[in-house]
């Protein structure tokens, strides 16, 4: 079978493998028990969480490029899938030791999930080179279905055992057994498939727009290296990041931000909580697509703009109607910010180092983790409510949406000034 073909079983193998290891959008339906359970405090259970975001944040950075240069994908992504589905499992065999919890779910579930889905999201930009946005979305929107899919699982393992050790033991096999099983259909792009694929795409056009294609893949064709002593990366951290913390802020307290607000109990406020990863799922599969038609950065700048909007109708509407939908649309484009962050790294830098430099712009996860969800957190807790959360997403998406405005000017004038070198070149010769 041609691998232009056969790369769709691996594009939907990787969409059930990140769909298994999005298992982590769904840890807060685990911290109340475990709290019931060993007695420990919510602070101590959030330990592990906070642990695992910084430990991915880390892996990627500083081993994700070596891992990938020492496994194939599909082996890296085995390993992976045995590792997060085993500190799953093992969690089940706690004795009530903290550093148990934070060791196995803060740290080898952490590397399990870093040998899994960035590199997936990488391999996604090297099966579908000239679907970029397209493949990261499908990839990023298996990701975000974990709350979707696993919170009401092991709520219902949980509430019909009143164990949740029990969630642990059935959800860790199945995690191990799963990923590990589907890494055995991601396969490897032959030689040259990446330059076929972009100048078949380029065939399919005319004119203007042909050309508009090719100058807008390669801003910079550069390394991990050069990418960290460019300024116009740490522009495109700057954007993404804010955005995603935007999001993050709601995914965070969406639970506790409804039942202030409205009252509800947390079974209603339950219903709100899957809404929002409904919105987030939509907007990584929707937000991909788009971008591979307007650009990337084009794309970035809507979600800001949009993520404005919604943060300011949290501010002075009363209805729930509107509120939930507002929530839901925060989520949203956290989905898209989310699924764009690979192509955008591919976009301004390249694609032949596309895993490498991904590997490093990953952290942006790693650092909005911390920024959001610790902005709105301590809000809360100093004032008694969240408004002024939303005053502060705004101010970050005004910021982030800037950055964006900056990059695109930045790009277009490198991209002219290739433009104008090969034309020299050409005259040259």
């Amino acid at each position: 079978m041609d691998f232009k073909k056969k790369r769709w079983i691996s594009l939907y193998a990787g969409f059930v493998i990140v769909a298994l290891a999005g298992n982590g959008y769904a840890w807060s339906v685990y911290q109340m028990p475990l709290v019931e359970k060993y007695g420990w405090t919510i602070s101590q259970v959030s330990i592990s969480y906070t642990t695992g975001f910084l430990s991915g944040m880390f892996i990627s950075l500083f081993f994700g490029a070596k891992l990938r240069k020492m496994f194939r994908t599909r082996t890296e992504v085995f390993i992976g899938g045995l590792l997060y589905g085993g500190a799953i499992f093992m969690l089940s065999q706690m004795t009530g030791q903290l550093w148990q919890l934070v060791v196995l779910h803060g740290m080898v579930g952490s590397l399990g999930v870093s040998m899994s889905y960035p590199v997936l999201i990488a391999y996604s930009q090297e099966i579908f080179p000239e679907k970029p946005g397209f493949a990261g979305g499908i990839m990023a929107a298996g990701y975000g279905l974990g709350a979707v899919i696993w919170a009401p699982l092991a709520t219902k393992i949980y509430t019909s055992t009143g164990d949740i050790s029990s969630a642990f033991f059935y959800l860790g096999i199945t995690f191990m057994v799963g990923m590990a099983s589907m890494s055995l259909l991601l396969f490897t792009p032959p030689e040259g498939f990446r330059e076929r694929m972009i100048a078949e795409a380029a065939e399919t056009g005319t004119g203007e727009k042909v050309r508009t294609a090719r100058v807008r893949e390669v801003v910079y064709d550069i390394d991990k290296p050069e990418l960290i002593r460019t300024p116009l990366f740490y522009m495109m951290m700057v954007t993404v990041t804010l955005g995603i913390a935007c999001g993050g802020m709601i995914i965070n307290q969406g639970s506790p931000i409804v039942q202030l607000k409205f009252g509800m109990t947390a079974t209603e406020a339950a219903t709100v909580v899957g809404s929002v990863a409904v919105g987030n799922t939509i907007g990584r599969f929707l937000w991909g697509t788009v971008s591979d038609r307007i650009g990337k950065v084009e794309t970035v700048k809507i979600l800001h703009v949009l993520q404005i909007l919604f943060m300011s109708t949290l501010l002075i509407v009363s209805s729930k109607t509107l509120f939930v939908l507002a929530l839901m649309g925060t989520t949203f484009c956290y989905g898209g910010l989310a699924c764009l962050l690979a192509p955008v790294t591919g976009e301004l830098f390249g694609n032949a180092n596309i895993s490498a430099n991904y590997s490093v712009a990953y952290s942006a996860y790693g650092l909005s983790s911390l920024l959001g969800p610790l902005v709105i957190a301590n809000i809360r807790q100093t004032t008694g409510e969240y408004t002024l959360g939303y005053v502060v997403a705004i101010v970050f998406s005004f910021v982030a949406l800037a950055a964006a405005l900056f990059i695109e000017k930045r790009a277009n004038q490198i991209r002219k000034e290739n433009v104008a070198g090969q034309l020299e070149v050409e005259g040259a010769e």
